[in-house]
Order: structure tokens, then sequence, then C-alpha cells
């Protein structure tokens, strides 16, 4: 199905708070996370199916010896660094009070260590990635358990770290889902170009999750804030969460009317933020606009870096040539005359998310009724 430019040229943003006055400062989350004391027993060892497989275990203090067993976390093995320590591959385990042995479960875990004197040193110097805000955040992300969005299963602590368990992403994330695909395409037809997009279809299928994790953050009335590929991760089926919470904010709301947002901090990575939020990063300053029309432009680049492999500009700023012509409604006639290849549904849905005034971009709702995404 072919769309006409002409029927959505025109459409402005339906979703855009209606009134530019009516603003308000993003909450954080207050307080303190509720956490559980542990034990981390050090180099143990764990049955694991015919194997001995040793690591730390988090032994959580009020774990009781309920139905003759008692339950804990095996640290397997480290996934990534954290701002504020490492992300751990883990094990649920459980012994029973028959048995000195621990036994595995097939229940795979994430588990995010974070090093307390780390976190106590950022606060100090009001660095951006705030370790107790992305805790809290999980935490309430908790109570309903959003298919896409990570949230924290348990909090546990002892006297040097933080541990958030939470469900097991074992595919990496979406920059190394385009770098596989990139260095398989190479390798097949010998092409040494650094762009190797996605094919569409699995575009469209990556994006719509992130449309759904999206809206269950706009139901939950967040603002992430740093939506980028590095914070999108797969589990073995190719399903999606949007994780680290660390900059994120509730957005602000007067009756049921959502209100623009006024920020004064930095946040999100360059290649990632919409223009009215770089524009106020780079200054320093202050600024006003709507939380959700960012994040949907955040998602936009994601799409884009998904279906051809490389940024669509340097930063969005209208001093950057092709930012200026890609969002002034010239994009579609700069992928013809690059012949990229993308769908004209594609180039069309695109060029309507990347418009510099977050008033013409499509809301979410309007994305996800775009023909691209219902072929």
């Amino acid at each position: 199905m072919i769309i006409e430019e002409s029927l959505v040229q025109f459409e402005t943003n339906d979703d855009y708070p209606v009134h530019d006055y009516n603003w308000g400062r993003p909450l954080g989350f207050q307080g303190q996370p509720e956490t559980f004391p542990c034990n981390r027993l050090r180099n143990e060892t764990v049955q694991t199916g015919f194997q001995h497989t040793p690591g730390d275990i988090l032994l959580p203090n009020t774990s009781s010896a309920a139905e003759g067993t008692t339950e804990a976390y095996l640290m397997l093995h480290e996934i990534r660094k954290a701002i504020h320590g490492r992300v751990v591959k883990g094990v649920m385990i459980n012994r029973s009070t028959l048995s000195p042995y621990w036994q595995s479960t097939s229940e795979f875990c994430a588990i995010k260590e974070f090093n307390k004197d780390s976190i106590r040193n950022s606060r100090e110097r009001n660095g951006t990635e705030d370790a107790m805000k992305e805790l809290l955040a999980m935490q309430y992300l908790e109570d309903n358990r959003p298919l896409n969005l990570m949230y924290a299963m348990d909090i546990l602590e002892d006297d040097h770290f933080i541990y958030a368990i939470m469900p097991y992403m074992g595919n990496g994330d979406l920059v190394d889902v385009i770098m596989t695909h990139s260095e398989m395409i190479q390798r097949e037809i010998g092409n040494n170009n650094i762009g190797q997009g996605l094919p569409e279809e699995r575009c469209r299928d990556y994006f719509r999750q992130i449309l759904d994790g999206i809206g269950q953050m706009q139901q939950a009335g967040i603002w992430h804030r740093d939506l980028s590929l590095e914070n999108i991760t797969l589990d073995s089926r190719a399903g999606i969460k949007i994780i680290d919470w660390g900059q994120c904010l509730k957005v602000p709301f007067e009756g049921n009317q959502r209100q623009l947002v006024y920020c004064t901090e930095r946040c999100g990575k360059a290649y990632c933020m919409s223009p009215e939020v770089y524009k106020h990063t780079l200054g320093g300053g202050s600024g006003v606009y709507d939380a959700y029309a960012a994040d949907m432009y955040s998602a936009a680049i994601i799409l884009y870096i998904m279906a051809i492999g490389d940024y669509p500009w340097e930063k969005p700023d209208n001093t950057d040539r092709h930012f200026h012509l890609m969002s002034n409604g010239y994009f579609q006639e700069m992928m013809r005359r690059k012949n990229v290849g993308l769908s004209p549904n594609l180039m069309c849905l695109l060029e309507r998310m990347f418009f510099e005034s977050p008033r013409d971009r499509l809301s979410l709702a309007q994305v996800r009724q775009h023909p691209w995404m219902n072929p």
C-alpha cells in the first residue's frame, strides 16, 4: 500500500499540549528504593545440570525456608560495564533444608550491581545518571511488569553494593543487531560500506515493540530522556525491552491535561536528541518542550539507523546541512538522491517524524496508524 504524500503532509501532532504557556517542572522519583538486605557468599559452587558452576551467591536475609527450600541468585559472568558498576548474568538457585548443596533452576536473570561509593560520589557532583532514580523507576514499573520496559523483580543490598534483579535479555542491544547484520552483508556481497540497514520487515517488528514500550511509558507518565540504540535490549526471541532509567522523569499533569516540561538538566546522547532538547543542552540552559514528542523524535532516529545503518546527521541543529534539509520537508528527496532503497511509505513516515517543530511531527497514535506500520 503506497500512501500519497498529500494525505499526511499537513497533519499536525494530535497529542501536543494545547497551550504553550501551560508548563510545569518534571518530577523526579523521590525517596529511597525499597531494598532487602542480603549476604554475598563468595566463590560458592552450584550444581547446574551435570556441572558444578562457581560464582558469588546473593542470599536474601529475608529468604525463608518455606516449603523446605531457600532461594537465592548465582552471579555467573559480567555482561557489560555500567556507570555505577556492572551488569551480570545470573540464575535463580535454591537449596533444600535437607541438603547442603545449591541447585540451579532454568530461570536466568540480569543483576545490575551498583557500587554505593560511586553513587555517593556522583550525587555529590550532581551527575545526570542518578542510580537512586533508576532504582525507584524500576521499582515503580515492577507493579505492572510492562512487557517492553525493564523493571526490577527484586532489589537487594549489602554494605558495599545494591543489586537490582531484572529480567534477562540475552541477545544484546540494537547496536549489536545492526553491527552483526552489517558484517554479514559485507561477508556475503563484499560491500565494505559502513552503513548496512536491516530489512524493512525486521525494522517494523522492532519498531512496533519500541512504540509499545513508549506507549507503556506514556501510560506510566514517564519521560525516558535517553532513548537510544544502546538502551534497547533483546531477548532470545527478539523481544524488546527499553532499559536505563537513570535520567528519566515523571511528566507533570494539571488534572488530566499533560503539561509541557520545563527542564534545566542535560540529558541523553547527542545523536538521539530532538532539536529542542539539543538546543538547550548545547547552551547549558533551560527549555520548555513536550516530553512525549522528544521521546518520539529519538524513536525516529532509531528507526532511521535501523533502516540505513548509519546516523542521519552529526547534530540536530540547522548549522548541520543534513539536519536542515531532512527536518524541513526534503527528507524523501534526499533519500531518493542517495538511492538508499527505502520504500516510499517508510520515507514518508520518517519525514513526518523528523520535522523540526514538535507540533508538526506525528504523535505515537498517528505513527501507529501510518500505512508503513500496517502493510
